[in-house]
């Protein structure tokens, strides 16, 4: 199976995920449900300041950890961007805004041009770390997402 769609922009437009997704959706960090608030507040400012941003998206069922490229925090406003990363086999970035009181936000999906995650995993000076033959993806790619913690 192919790790990523050969025609990214028809198959992002076609992806019925990825179609509801474009467009700003409501998304919680829903981690650490049962703790008091005050502790998940400052969980979620933690993850912030890992560079983490695990989203959930209620009303389509999606649990996804994302890497931040890009955060801003503004009072309890945070607008952030992710890294580039496969999503149903089309590269792609979350970007939004999360309240840190709240816990939640308004989000979507942007489709990410192959010469741009080309670009962000050349500037990282990944060195590809096995000789196998990929099919979609290349050797850097390939090491840009185990590095960011995929098990492939």
């Amino acid at each position: 199976m192919k790790r990523t769609a050969s025609d990214q922009q028809t198959s992002f437009q076609t992806d019925y995920f990825l179609n509801q997704l474009s467009h700003f959706t409501e998304a919680k960090f829903s981690l650490f449900e049962h703790a008091p608030p005050a502790e998940r507040r400052d969980r979620f400012r933690n993850h912030v300041e890992r560079e983490e941003m695990p989203l959930t998206f209620c009303k389509m069922g999606i649990n996804i950890p994302v890497k931040l490229e890009w955060s801003q925090t503004s009072g309890n406003e945070i607008n952030f961007r992710s890294r580039p990363f496969v999503f149903n086999g089309i590269w792609v970035k979350v970007v939004g805004t999360m309240n840190s009181e709240s816990l939640d936000g308004r989000v979507r999906f942007e489709r990410t041009p192959r010469e741009t995650h080309s670009r962000f995993i050349s500037t990282q000076g990944i060195v590809p770390e096995v000789d196998e033959d990929p099919i979609g993806l290349s050797d850097a790619e390939i090491a840009a997402l185990r590095r960011d913690g995929l098990p492939i």
